[in-house]
C-alpha cells in the first residue's frame, strides 16, 4: 500500500491495487491486534475518493464501503466494543441500499451476521432474529451454504432465548429436514438439534436446567476435537453462551472475559 500510495498519480492510475494492499494491510493490523494502526487504514481508504477525485469508479467506491465497513464491524466485534458495532449497523444499511445489486453477496450475508450477534450480545432477541430471518428468507448464495446451516440453528436459539416454544419444535424439525437435504448435518449441528428438541422439553427445574446445559457442553467438547466440526464456532461462540445459562450470567459478560484472557489487554 505504501509502495502504491507513495504517489497520488500511482494511485490514480492503479485505484483498485491500492485499495487491495490497504485492505490487506487492515486484515494484518487486526490479526496482530493492531487497532490503532488498523483505525488509520480504514481513515486512508474511506479517503480515497478524495485522492481520486471525479475520476473515482462506482466499483470502487463499492469495494471501499465493502471492505472498510467490514474491517471495522470486525474490529469492535474482537474488542467487544459491541455499542460502537450497532452505532454501525444505520451506516451500513445504508450503504447496501445505496448500492444494491452491486455489493458483493458474501459480504452482505456477513454484515447480516454480524448485525445478529450484535444484537444478540445485548439481549435484543428480536432484533437478533429479524437479521437471521433476513439471511434465510431473502439471500439466496450457495456459495455460503456453510453460514445459512449455521444461521438456521442461531435461529433455534433465539427462539429459546425469546421462550417461543410452541414454534421450536416445528423449527427444529423443518432445520433438520433443510441440513439433511443438503447433507450438511454436522454433529455438532446435530446435537444442538437433540438438545432443544428431547432433553430442553423435560426439563421442570432449574437445576435440571444447568445440567443439560453441562451435558451438552461436555459432548461439544468432544465433538469439536474434530477440526471438521469446529468450523461452526468461526459464526457463533456457542460455548459462552452454554456458559452462560450454567453460571446465570450474561452472554456479553462471558465474551468480554474470554477476549480479554486472550488478548492479555484491558478490553
Amino acid at each position: 500500500a505504501e509502495m502504491v500510495g507513495s504517489s497520488p498519480e500511482q494511485i490514480k492510475e492503479h485505484p483498485h491495487i491500492y485499495l487491495f494492499s490497504l485492505n490487506n494491510l487492515g486484515l494484518i493490523s487486526h490479526q496482530l491486534a493492531r487497532y490503532d494502526e488498523l483505525a488509520l487504514v480504514i481513515e486512508k481508504i474511506r479517503t480515497i475518493p478524495e485522492k481520486l477525485k471525479n475520476k473515482c469508479k462506482e466499483s470502487i467506491k463499492v469495494k471501499i464501503f465493502e471492505q472498510s465497513y467490514h474491517l471495522e464491524l470486525n474490529m469492535h466485534l474482537t474488542t467487544c466494543q459491541f455499542e460502537k458495532g450497532i452505532s454501525l449497523i444505520s451506516d451500513i444499511e445504508k450503504g447496501i441500499s445505496k448500492f444494491n445489486e452491486k455489493i458483493d453477496r458474501q459480504y452482505e450475508i456477513m454484515f447480516y451476521l454480524n448485525f445478529a450477534f450484535l444484537y444478540f450480545t445485548q439481549q435484543e432477541y428480536n432484533k437478533s432474529l429479524l437479521w437471521v430471518n433476513k439471511i434465510i428468507n431473502d439471500i439466496n448464495d450457495d456459495t455460503r451454504q456453510d453460514v445459512y446451516c449455521f444461521t438456521r440453528i442461531v435461529n433455534l436459539i433465539i427462539h429459546y432465548e425469546l421462550g417461543n416454544e410452541d414454534l421450536l419444535e416445528y423449527r427444529v424439525k423443518s432445520t433438520y429436514r433443510y441440513l439433511h437435504k443438503r447433507q450438511r448435518l454436522y454433529k455438532f449441528e446435530n446435537s444442538v438439534l437433540n438438545f432443544i428438541r428431547k432433553s430442553l422439553p423435560k426439563v421442570k427445574t432449574n437445576k435440571e436446567l444447568i445440567e443439560v446445559f453441562k451435558e451438552l457442553k461436555s459432548e461439544l467438547q468432544e465433538i469439536i476435537k474434530d477440526p471438521f466440526e469446529k468450523k461452526v464456532l468461526e459464526h457463533f461462540d456457542f460455548f459462552s453462551w452454554i456458559e452462560s445459562k450454567i453460571e446465570n450470567r450474561p452472554f456479553a459478560e462471558i465474551v468480554k472475559e474470554k477476549a480479554k484472557q486472550l488478548a492479555n489487554v484491558s478490553i
